[in-house]
């Protein structure tokens, strides 16, 4: 009689209940285009309080267009036909690995809206390469050295503040200037501008001599932005989390302008107040970061490494962090989050190591994944509440019985079946 008494206080069949549980929620999520990868991380996300996203490609379609050239001290739209501008086309035309096969552009996508724009003016040029310095995002440039003519040219783009500072004259008109604190005052004064339209900037500079150090006493050539639209269901959805409770955070390489037209366009945040940039969080020690994660909603111009300081320090304030992604830079954040949610169109790196994936790589299905990551939570708690229920009846009738009276209330058969039905329930 102990022993059947011991047995039905053990819930043992809680862990197929939860494995049931859990595997009914995989389920339901599979039919919303989303593949969980571990079980366990379907607990976690009903357990979500703060989501970090990437910008392109989760809260953006990352359909990439060009809108607007900066070139010869004055901007222009992708409409207008710009004349004498050799340098500036075989820079676009260099600094991009895309490739088209039967109408299909293979690469990045900023690098594919530079090609279709080249393509489209006619104005792509075909110019042999000798070498390639790949982007980096502790650099954020890209540059290459190729031949045009007989002599070697070296062609950078990347973000205005790493190209500019990198930059010892500018080029207008086919003539060479210096570059004075003015003249950058100046430049940066049209990347804010451009940027409060939710354009992405890059700059553009090049070399003719000391190619071999392409990225340093660089000449400027100017500008090109790009409109990466937001989806049109992520407002909506962003909305939706924060009624659930939920803090949305976005995360992004791009400058603080463009991230705050973004953010403000889809709801992130209200005033420019909730946006900071990663040079910022680069001075701050782990214990003043874990204080100022509490005020910020939007993070720009950051590394791999700090993207990895800000969960971290989210994590150290208590809060369960979900991080999607979809790039390597990503990876490292990736596996630090709580959950790890990837793009079905991100990188394998991303893939391989994220708890789940988004089959259509829509921000939009973060909240009907995350109430249903709720619903599992509360299946669990309603199953453990039952079989605690169960345990504390059966235990307290048997000792008040053996007490008090001369007989024991259960049968050692009979405490296996209420066990049982217990599981069935």
């Amino acid at each position: 009689l102990s022993i059947s008494l011991a047995v039905a206080a053990i819930p043992e069949g809680m862990s197929s209940v939860i494995t049931i549980i859990l595997s009914l929620g995989m389920s339901e999520m599979a039919k919303r285009n989303v593949i969980i990868r571990k079980m366990a991380s379907v607990e976690t996300l009903g357990s979500t309080d703060i989501i970090c996203s990437d910008k392109t490609g989760t809260i953006t379609e990352n359909k990439m267009q060009v809108k607007s050239i900066y070139v010869n001290n004055k901007l222009y739209t992708e409409k207008d036909n710009i004349e004498n501008i050799n340098l500036y086309n075989y820079c676009l035309s260099s600094c991009q690995n895309v490739t088209k096969n039967n109408n299909k552009y293979l690469g990045d996508e900023t690098e594919v809206a530079i090609y279709k724009y080249l393509e489209e003016k006619n104005i792509l040029i075909n110019i042999p390469r000798v070498k390639e310095y790949p982007f980096d995002s502790d650099r954020k440039m890209m540059s290459t050295i190729n031949t045009i003519e007989g002599k070697e040219y070296s062609f950078t783009k990347g973000s205005l503040d790493s190209v500019l500072q990198n930059c010892s004259y500018y080029l207008e008109d086919n003539k060479l200037y210096n570059i004075t604190t003015e003249y950058k005052e100046k430049i940066f004064k049209i990347e804010e501008e451009e940027s409060e339209k939710s354009l992405r900037i890059l700059a553009l500079a090049y070399k003719t001599e000391n190619t071999s150090d392409p990225e340093h006493n660089m000449i400027f050539i100017g500008l090109i932005g790009m409109m990466d639209p937001p989806r049109i269901s992520v407002p909506n959805a962003i909305n939706t989390c924060k009624n659930s409770g939920i803090k949305i955070v976005m995360i992004t390489g791009d400058s603080i302008n463009t991230a705050r037209a973004i953010a403000k366009s889809v709801g992130i945040i209200d005033t420019d107040e909730g946006a900071t940039t990663g040079k910022e969080i680069d001075k701050l020690t782990d214990d003043e970061l874990k204080e100022a994660v509490k005020k910020y909603n939007v993070y720009a111009r950051i590394s791999p490494s700090t993207k990895l300081r800000i969960v971290d320090a989210l994590q150290s304030n208590g809060y369960v962090v979900a991080m999607t992604g979809d790039g390597v830079n990503d990876v490292l954040a990736l596996k630090e989050a709580d959950c790890s949610i990837a793009m079905a169109e991100g990188s394998d790196a991303a893939k391989n190591i994220a708890n789940v994936v988004l089959l259509d790589s829509n921000f939009a299905a973060m909240p009907e994944i995350v109430n249903q990551g709720r619903r599992v939570v509360n299946n669990i708690r309603t199953a453990a509440s039952m079989f605690l229920i169960k345990t504390i009846f059966s235990v307290l009738l048997s000792l008040i019985t053996i007490f008090f009276g001369d007989s024991y209330p259960f049968e050692p058969i009979q405490m296996s079946l209420i066990s049982a039905c217990a599981v069935g329930i």
